[in-house]
């Protein structure tokens, strides 16, 4: 999908085009390599289920109010704690990510 938005690029003083100019598809050649970054579609707090792709309770067969829950996120025993890394519900987009080797 393309974008719609360019908020800035680096360009030398020397350059064919100059600062200001609106950058279109037709600029760039054929098979020619860019960088891209922008920022992920804020979702804001999300679950673990659209947050991590995590499959879910079952319907029934005896479970109740669990469904869209994570399920077991600790060890019992020594350990007797979440380990750190633990994909958990949270604020899910709005951070920047760079998109490298786009023809």
């Amino acid at each position: 999908m393309p974008k719609k938005f360019l908020g800035r690029f680096f360009v030398s003083p020397e350059a064919a085009i100059q600062p200001g100019t609106p950058l279109l598809a037709s600029h760039f050649k054929v098979g020619q390599v860019v960088d891209v970054r922008g920022k992920t579609i804020d979702r804001g707090f999300q679950g673990v289920m659209k947050r991590w792709g995590f499959k879910g309770m079952p319907a029934s067969h005896g479970v109740t109010k669990t469904h869209r829950r994570p399920g077991n996120i600790g060890s019992g025993g020594t350990k007797a704690r979440v380990m750190p890394g633990t994909k958990m519900p949270g604020h899910m987009g709005n951070r920047h990510r760079i998109l490298k080797g786009v023809e």
